[in-house]
């Protein structure tokens, strides 16, 4: 009896044991990995991301460093970067793998940031970031890295005039650098305490603050009617980015909020 009963208890261990093998998350390896463990009716491709270079993009780290950013929904999670290096499939999800690196963000920040290196054979790459939160995946459109060899550095963004009303309105322009393609510019205003209250995306090379008529994409929706204050300093960032996600052009300035004046940056 007592024999029979060690052999229960035996089979039994060994069961738990294979349930516990059974169970594991292996870590996904790759993009189709991933979604595979997702439910596919909760993901969407509508995260929005975009990625630059130096020496005028955000110089944090090194002049070697690509940068990618990306919005950060409320109550984020398990943010995740996948890289393929092979620009002619970008519709592969097995083909990007996933890249240990976690996102740098402040307390308060719309967006997230990866920084990563070049290649050493210095070749362009797709990238894809995936967000989740409480009841959807996010992923962005392939994002293409490009090498120093087959684009520029990321360049000011030039001929900014801002113009303010006694109303607290802002018209803010600058120039298209010659480019004909609708390039998707994304508009951050931070007040003094450093934070963004205001962050718009829009294909024209201007934004009336605040008018949403022009907007493609709204990151601040619970701004109702805002105003500038009058005499205060105010900083504003534009990045310009290609319809591959690459940012060609960036710029952060300051400016006060006064009437009587047009405020020209070169």
């Amino acid at each position: 009896m007592q024999r029979f009963l060690f052999i229960v208890i035996v089979c039994l261990f060994a069961s738990c044991e294979k349930d516990l093998v059974l169970t594991q998350d292996i870590e996904a390896g790759n993009l189709a990995d991933y979604l595979a463990r997702v439910n596919p009716e909760k993901t969407s491709n509508t995260l929005w991301a975009h990625a630059g270079n130096h020496p005028f993009f955000e110089r944090t780290i090194d002049e070697q460093t690509v940068h990618i950013r990306m919005h950060l929904p409320d109550e984020y999670s398990n943010v995740q970067l996948f890289i393929s290096d092979s620009i002619n499939y970008p519709d592969s999800l097995k083909l990007f793998s996933r890249i240990d690196k976690d996102v740098l963000h402040k307390n308060g920040d719309l967006f997230g940031l990866f920084a990563i290196k070049e290649t050493q054979d210095n070749r362009s790459r797709l990238a894809i970031v995936s967000i989740e939160s409480s009841d959807s995946t996010y992923l962005s459109s392939p994002i293409l890295l490009r090498a120093n060899n087959k684009a520029t550095n990321t360049k000011n963004t030039s001929g900014i005039s801002i113009e303010t009303t006694p109303g607290g309105r802002a018209y803010v322009n600058w120039n298209g650098a010659g480019i004909d393609e609708p390039w998707k510019n994304l508009v951050e205003l931070r007040d003094q305490t450093g934070a963004v209250f205001c962050a718009v995306e829009t294909n024209n090379l201007s934004f009336l603050f605040y008018d949403l008529r022009n907007v493609t994409r709204n990151f601040t929706p619970e701004l109702r009617d805002p105003r500038l204050i009058e005499g205060q300093v105010y900083s504003i960032t534009i990045y310009r980015n290609d319809n591959q996600g690459w940012m060609r052009n960036y710029r952060l300035l300051e400016f006060e909020a006064d009437s009587r004046r047009i405020q020209e940056f070169d």
